[in-house]
């Protein structure tokens, strides 16, 4: 489940977002590193920051993993 439910939001962020796959790559390990944690703490929107480079400013990203986590159980 959990990894069909990375793949999902992985999927959302790049519908979102429309990032190039080396973004997306970094985004994804930004979520999965702190997405137990993050579930926890508010499980219907997980909220995570994500350094894109060592220049530029953290930026902050939302995800619905709610809705996500049903969307997986029904397929």
């Amino acid at each position: 489940m959990r990894t069909l439910l990375a793949a999902k939001v992985a999927l959302y962020l790049k519908e979102s977002l429309g990032t190039r796959t080396s973004v997306l790559s970094k985004l994804m390990d930004a979520f999965t590193a702190s997405q137990e944690e993050l579930i926890t703490q508010n499980p219907n929107y997980v909220v995570f920051n994500c350094r894109l480079t060592a220049d530029e400013e953290p930026i902050k990203l939302g995800v619905p993993c709610r809705a996500l986590e049903a969307e997986v159980e029904k397929e």
